[in-house]
């Protein structure tokens, strides 16, 4: 791609029950409307029919410029702004780099308690085979579109540590980015919000993922669980399976 950042296909991974999830299907990226032509000529060329926005209204400055047979579903999750708000009291404190590291798994922690009803609206979504293939978005394609990913994955029966993998592929992407933001945190910071503590603010780490598993392991019993909680049943579940899992 040339300016659409952290785009992938995230199926082809094998599942607990000895299945693979299907590729061409599932796509994710940062926020599409930095795309260039070229970008948007290669997403029509592989079909891509839904955009799942994951940005909050605030962010949806610029209009998305689609291409025939394509619309965008918009579910808002609030893990930017959540973030900012709690990384504000730390800017400036020295030897804070444990506390970004809890801070931001308070964020993802109070994503699964909260993000029901989008998880519900994007699982109604998936059950119907004329959405495919879909592209889920947010600004970097990272932080939501992570957890979201993670969402698809556990209840495709993808393997913990496929999933984990495929979280934190997102650096790759990410990082030759970051420069940006975290001159302009060292800035607002007047140069003492320490360079580790950016770090841990810019990248996807291993613990993130494993703090979203590990809760909905341990409050929900599981993927099921949080699901059902959510309101989507082990029909809607199945239904799901057979369109995305061969």
């Amino acid at each position: 791609m040339e300016r659409l950042i952290n785009f992938r296909d995230f199926g082809g991974y094998s599942t607990t029950d000895g299945r693979r999830v299907k590729t061409g299907y599932l796509y994710r990226s940062g926020r599409v409307d930095q795309a260039s032509r070229r970008d948007r000529e290669h997403l029509h060329a592989l079909g891509v029919k839904t955009l799942i926005d994951l940005r909050s209204p605030r962010e949806r400055k610029r209009a998305l410029r689609l291409w025939p047979g394509a619309r965008v579903i918009s579910l808002p999750m609030p893990f930017d702004e959540i973030t900012r708000q709690r990384l504000k009291p730390l800017f400036f404190r020295r030897d804070v780099q444990t506390a970004v590291y809890e801070m931001v798994e308070s964020v993802y922690i109070d994503t699964v308690d909260h993000s029901c009803s989008q998880v519900a609206a994007l699982f109604t979504l998936l059950q119907n085979p004329d959405v495919y293939p879909i592209l889920v978005f947010c600004r970097a394609g990272r932080d939501r579109t992570g957890f979201v990913s993670i969402m698809i994955q556990l209840a495709l029966g993808v393997a913990i540590e496929d999933i984990v993998g495929e979280y934190l592929r997102s650096n790759a992407y990410i990082l030759p980015q970051a420069r940006h933001a975290v001159k302009w945190l060292q800035a607002l910071s007047l140069g003492l919000f320490p360079t580790q503590s950016l770090h841990a603010v810019f990248a996807s780490q291993e613990r993130y993922a494993r703090t979203i598993i590990r809760k909905i392991e341990a409050e929900y019993g599981g993927i099921d669980g949080y699901l059902a909680r959510c309101g989507v049943g082990a029909e809607a579940l199945s239904a799901i399976k057979d369109i995305l899992v061969a």
